[in-house]
């Protein structure tokens, strides 16, 4: 799969946020000319206009400051790995974002939750939202949570948990979207009461290294379009080299339709689709770039269901 380079993620100086860039993007979700970016090293949420190049602005999600260096950081982020828009409700009349942490440590179970106005701009203070008692519930179900991505499907929100460290599984875990939204209303806190079921995937391999989901989004027909990525860790806390990404397809009834390796050696996070026929999705994408001072960048692409598919356990980038 070809991809192209739309722009780096380059960040006007806030008082929210010290860094000019988004370094290590992990979610997308885009409403009208608003991409909203989560970042998995930073305490705010990352704002674009998708039809210009200036650079975007951060929005604060939890107070206080993270540490500068590096491990220092690492130890202390919420570390937000997945984004996306939420149904209009009688609380929320245009809508709303959902933040979602990893959970991949005690400490990483604070998201948010944002409403949205009628231009699709956010609109007023985020609400904190607790997922500790809905993850301790979740873990024995994966065997190692790591959730990198949320999407919504018809009444039901979808987690997608990454299968990278020993003992998890790439697993889509399906929750009761009606139950999710009042308890974020009512009390800011998520537990088990709004679970419905988990499907696990096979997504294979990629150089040797098995592939692992590090987003997802539903198109309005109900297919799934996920992320995956090739990285070399069997522990869901420590980066390790990334030997490539997919991209790929789940149909409504669960079955995988297909996975096509991107063309260059880029970790992808973040994954939305523009459009879409029958046979073609048309995808904007983000990276994680691993690093304190290289920006992550935005990519398109298209995902064509006619292209003949690529062997996985022997492709090549």
């Amino acid at each position: 799969m070809e991809v192209k380079r739309i722009r780096e993620l380059t960040m006007h100086r806030s008082s929210a946020e010290r860094s000019t860039i988004v370094s290590s993007a992990s979610g997308l979700a885009i409403i009208g000319s608003n991409a909203y970016i989560v970042a998995d090293d930073s305490l705010s949420l990352a704002t674009f206009n998708i039809h210009n190049s200036e650079p975007g602005n951060w929005i604060s999600l939890f107070d206080g400051e993270l540490p500068e260096e590096y491990k220092a950081r690492k130890k202390k982020k919420p570390d937000l790995e997945a984004i996306c828009v939420l149904p209009s409700d009688r609380f929320s009349p245009h809508g709303a974002l959902l933040a979602v942490p990893s959970g991949s440590k005690s400490w990483r179970t604070n998201g948010a939750f944002l409403y949205l106005n009628s231009e699709g701009q956010i609109d007023g203070e985020p609400l904190p939202v607790d997922y500790t008692k809905l993850f301790e519930f979740l873990e024995p179900k994966v065997g190692r949570l790591n959730i990198e991505g949320v999407a919504v499907d018809e009444k039901s929100l979808l987690l997608a948990n990454r299968g990278n460290s020993k003992n998890s599984v790439n697993a889509i875990l399906e929750l009761r979207l009606d139950v999710v939204l009042k308890q974020i209303h009512d009390t800011h806190v998520l537990d088990e009461t709004s679970y419905i079921g988990r499907k696990t995937y096979e997504l294979g391999e990629l150089k040797g290294v098995p592939l692992s989901f590090t987003d997802l989004c539903v198109r309005p027909d109900r297919t799934k379009i996920f992320s995956a990525a090739a990285e070399l860790t069997e522990d869901a806390y420590d980066d390790g080299d990334c030997f490539g990404s997919v991209i790929g397809a789940i149909s409504s009834a669960d079955e995988i339709l297909k996975i096509e390796v991107v063309d260059a050696p880029i970790k992808i996070e973040g994954v939305y689709v523009r459009s879409w026929t029958a046979t073609t999705c048309d995808l904007l994408l983000v990276t994680d770039a691993d690093s304190e001072t290289i920006p992550a960048a935005m990519y398109s692409a298209v995902l064509d269901f006619a292209q003949k598919q690529v062997q996985l356990n022997t492709a090549k980038l």
